[in-house]
């Protein structure tokens, strides 16, 4: 869309010389037809360069969906992980879960940079969210019913994750 109105300045300017005239009140044709080729290659010139940029900008938006989807799978796993441990009674004080938190800070602040921090933690409490909610749903499918205590776990786990995203909106 930018290399339309350079396009359109220049056949502007070359407008007067398609009005030229000769002494009796004609065209020249070879005016005419240098002005046509001319136009001619600048559109080619414009519509390589535009091409170009289309390659660049569609190679950028790929490496940065790679990275953000790199992003946020490391921080699926290391909730999943989190998530198992509290599953089987770890206290929030247990070495792993501290161990398993600053590793979920310090991949939040690596990805800082490719994605929105807020984003990137709103993207996982779904994605959390969810898997327990199929977790809860496997466990009811197989005959397990809501007080058996993996169910109480799972439930359990889903509010803690929707009130740790709550503040993030």
């Amino acid at each position: 869309m930018r290399f339309i109105i350079p396009a359109i300045c220049t056949v502007m300017l070359t407008a007067p010389a398609l009005t030229q005239e000769t002494s009796d009140g004609s065209f020249t044709q070879n005016e005419i037809a240098q002005t046509i080729l001319s136009l001619q290659e600048e559109l080619k010139a414009l519509r390589t360069e535009n091409q170009k940029l289309l390659e660049l900008v569609t190679s950028i938006a790929r490496r940065q969906q790679s990275e953000t989807s790199s992003c946020n799978q490391r921080l699926l796993s290391l909730y999943k992980d989190k998530d198992h441990l509290i599953t089987i009674g770890a206290s929030a004080k247990h070495p792993a879960i501290i161990n398993l938190n600053k590793q979920i800070q310090a991949v939040s602040s690596s990805c800082a940079d490719t994605l929105a921090s807020t984003k990137t933690a709103e993207l996982t409490c779904t994605d959390r969210v969810t898997e327990l909610a199929k977790k809860k749903d496997q466990l009811i499918g197989l005959g397990f019913k809501e007080s058996h205590p993996d169910v109480i776990n799972t439930s359990r786990q889903i509010e803690v994750v929707q009130n740790e995203c709550k503040p993030l909106g």
